[in-house]
């Protein structure tokens, strides 16, 4: 009776340690992600377009890279304090078009891209 009581004890403290085992991945070194919504400044129905914004995060320099064509656009990146990092005006976006931001330590960032054709607005953030 008493080695199940010991082991009962055992077991009992293992359960409520293993929280404490439990890893989370350092604070400022996960990885970059991106949210958008993209809408139709007319209202109304459109094609589908391709799109894409891909964001990585390396070396403390934030490298945001688009898929696709836009002309005429308005792009605006501001940091978690709303101070402009990027800002481009009347330029284009291409296949391949990068924008760096260093060094990237104002998450979460918000980006706001503006056409006649399309709005794209989002938040950039570290998961």
């Amino acid at each position: 009776m008493r080695k199940i009581k010991v082991l009962f004890t055992f077991m009992l403290m293992l359960t409520l340690a293993s929280p404490l085992f439990a890893q989370s991945p350092p604070s400022g070194n996960g990885e970059a992600k991106i949210e958008y919504s993209v809408g139709d400044p007319s209202g109304r129905p459109r094609s589908p377009l391709f799109f894409d914004i891909a964001v990585t995060e390396v070396n403390n320099c934030l490298e945001i890279s688009f898929s696709g064509s836009l002309t005429d656009v308005n792009i605006v990146i501001s940091d978690t304090d709303s101070s402009i990092v990027y800002q481009e005006s009347n330029g284009s976006i291409y296949n391949g078009k990068t924008i760096y931001i260093n060094p990237a330590d104002g998450y979460p960032y918000d980006i706001e891209i503006t056409s006649s054709t399309i709005n794209i607005v989002g938040i950039i953030y570290v998961e």
